[in-house]
């Protein structure tokens, strides 16, 4: 008796479910239908439309005796319910996405790096292809399961703007449940768009960049242009013109530069960082190792850096000893320093330094900092083992740095470093740290030098097992010309022309902005080291179209029409350059780049604010939406604003 009733319990609760999920459905899209036409006066008597339907809804009655065939059909259907909302795609944020909010407080702030948006539109884009992922900051869940991804360019905002504003973005805050600072680059010329494409946006792209590099890893790494306006806008570094990025030194297979760290990478290793918020607060007594930086290039020299420390009466390591090699492995700086607490452990096993050494020592932080200010060059390379560490306790900061605990993996896992002993050991045949007496920093720096020349003269593969892994992963799961057949199970999902029937649909790309915006795709991609863009013809369809607009408007309005259409959509306008032109009729917004007036952006935020709901209703059901806010040339303090539509 017992089990019949709990039987019959649970086909009421079932049944009781069902009918719960189906009324909900109904409420959520007359909801939806309410937002997407236009608001009308009703009577202030007269209930709003969700909750007369509410109200009015009849729900069944849940009979007291359900048979077992209709529990069998209602528990099918409360399956397939829970399987459609297994596969729908969501996104929410970790710790670092949590401290980019614009809730916390400034000093708490930790803004996004550009790079991470970049991971996240590359994880929607391919999916489990993806060479990197967004996990930094944040989780995307069933990122295949995207339909298609809609980011919309506003530059000449800043997230100061959205903060000092926030109650005019309405309908904005209506769609997006948190606004996350990001470091954005310099807001000119269209250049967010060319660094947005970045990604591998076709199909036929992604396999010309596997084919030709072994990896879609290998491929970014290669391609990055170490002079990107998003260096530019965290270091005073000199708007030059970007240098040849396919130009390659002699003894050297590939640019030195594609072995610099990222802003992103150096901000995950703990190199100190100009950047406001909390790293500002932390880095205070930082100073920057130039006033200004040259563009670095294949002829910027390199320089390997090592320290030693001592341990202080504050318990932390201080500064000691100072050793800079050039690239002849000839020593133009040696000493040592005076730390400004006093010592109570010389670390001699790991150090070398004994407290005869340190007696006469007289050297303050201050002179060494002035000393390597005048020596470094600037557009000088910093090369040196877990480098962050040498650059905190000198308390300098520096743009471009070659870290060789990164850019050397014997683990395969990226979060195993090898120390340098070993590498020296097995790579170039060397025993350094042997000494009983303690390390010597310049025998370190000159070991680091070495490993990185050797890097250069192989390729970008070399000594670095985790991307090694990654090429054999692409090499085992794809056919290749000789005919040695392909795993059946390729989560790699990479297909070639004799598989291209099998590919059911084309990644296809478009760029929607007015026609001040030009954008140079070939020269951004770099056609002579990829040769991966075809040329841009009306017979070659290659999968990426850039629609240009009279007007913002029109803009809008072609961002809405084809986004459906294409699986990742870029809409671009610039509030200075492109929509003041077209409101300036009476003249009351010309010439208006001026950070102190920020009032008359005020005027145009209600239109931004609907353009966003506009485009946002277009977005199809788990499609992604992005806004961001380019920031301006004087302040790179960008917003980014995520959602899955569900």
């Amino acid at each position: 008796m017992n089990k019949h009733k709990r039987m019959e319990n649970k086909k009421r609760k079932t049944a009781a479910l069902v009918n719960i999920i189906k009324i909900n459905e109904k409420d959520k899209k007359i909801v939806e239908k309410q937002l997407e036409n236009e608001v009308k006066e009703k009577d202030s008597n007269e209930e709003p439309l969700c909750k007369k339907i509410k109200t009015d809804e009849v729900v069944t009655s849940i009979d007291k005796s359900i048979s077992d065939e209709q529990y069998k059909i209602l528990k099918s259907e409360l399956q397939l319910r829970k399987n459609a909302l297994n596969n729908v795609p969501k996104f929410r944020l970790k710790f670092f996405g949590d401290k980019a909010r614009l809730l916390n407080s400034t000093k708490t702030r930790q803004p996004l790096m550009f790079e991470d948006i970049q991971y996240l539109l590359m994880s929607a884009l391919l999916g489990s292809s993806s060479p990197f992922k967004p996990d930094r900051w944040c989780v995307l869940e069933k990122p295949n399961k995207i339909t298609h991804t809609v980011i919309l360019v506003i530059e000449g905002l800043t997230s100061y703007n959205f903060i000092a504003n926030e109650s005019l973005f309405v309908k904005t805050k209506g769609i997006f449940e948190d606004q996350l600072e990001v470091i954005l680059p310099k807001s000119h010329k269209c250049k967010l768009i060319e660094e947005l494409s970045y990604v591998p946006l076709t199909q036929s792209h992604k396999e010309l960049l596997i084919k030709k590099f072994g990896s879609l890893e290998a491929a970014m790494k290669l391609n990055k242009n170490p002079n990107d306006m998003f260096a530019k806008s965290l270091f005073p570094i000199d708007s030059d013109e970007d240098t040849d990025i396919i130009q390659i030194r002699d003894g050297e297979t590939f640019p030195r530069t594609r072995l610099l760290l990222s802003p992103l990478q150096m901000m995950i290793e703990g190199y100190p960082m100009p950047i406001k918020g909390e790293y500002e607060e932390r880095y205070k007594d930082y100073r920057y190792t130039k006033n200004h930086y040259k563009s670095v290039s294949v002829d910027s020299p390199m320089f390997g850096l090592d320290c030693e420390m001592c341990r202080t009466v504050k318990a932390e390591n201080e500064l000691a000893r100072v050793s800079i090699v050039d690239e002849n492995y000839k020593s133009i700086y040696e000493t040592l320093v005076k730390p400004d607490n006093k010592i109570t452990n010389y670390l001699t096993q790991w150090s070398g330094i004994t407290k005869e050494m340190m007696d006469d020592v007289t050297k303050t932080l201050k002179e060494v900092q002035d000393e390597v200010s005048s020596l470094l060059p600037s557009d000088a390379i910093l090369v040196g083992q877990s480098l962050n560490c040498d650059l905190n306790a000198m308390k300098l900061m520096h743009p471009y740095v070659i870290d060789t605990s990164v850019i050397f993996n014997l683990s395969g896992d990226r979060c195993r470093k090898s120390k340098l002993q070993l590498l020296a050991k097995q790579f170039l045949q060397e025993d350094i740290q042997i000494d009983k007496a303690g390390h010597s920093s310049v025998e370190d720096s000159t070991a680091c030098l070495k490993l990185t020349k050797l890097k250069l003269s192989k390729d970008i593969y070399f000594g670095d097992l985790a991307l090694q892994t990654k090429k054999s992963l692409y090499e085992s799961k794809n056919i290749v010309e000789s005919g040695i057949a392909k795993h059946e199970d390729s989560t790699i999902n990479v297909k070639t022309p004799l598989f291209s029937h099998a590919i059911k649909r084309q990644k296809k790309s478009a760029i929607i902005s007015t026609e001040k915006c030009n954008v140079d795709l070939k020269k951004f991609y770099s056609k002579n080291q990829f040769n991966a863009l075809p040329d841009e013809s009306i017979d070659h369809d290659h999968g990426i179209r850039h629609h240009k607009e009279s007007t913002v408007k029109k803009v809008i309005k072609k961002a809405r029409e084809i986004a459906i259409d294409n699986d990742f959509n870029i809409c671009h306008f610039n509030v200075f350059e492109d929509l003041m032109d077209e409101d300036d009729s009476d003249n009351s917004y010309h010439c208006i780049e001026d950070a102190n007036d920020d009032d008359k952006v005020v005027q145009l935020i209600p239109k931004i604010d609907k353009w966003i709901e506009k485009v946002y209703s277009k977005v199809a059901s788990s499609g992604l939406f992005v806004v961001l806010f380019g920031g301006r040339e004087n302040n790179s303090n960008g917003l980014s604003m995520i959602h899955i539509k569900n």
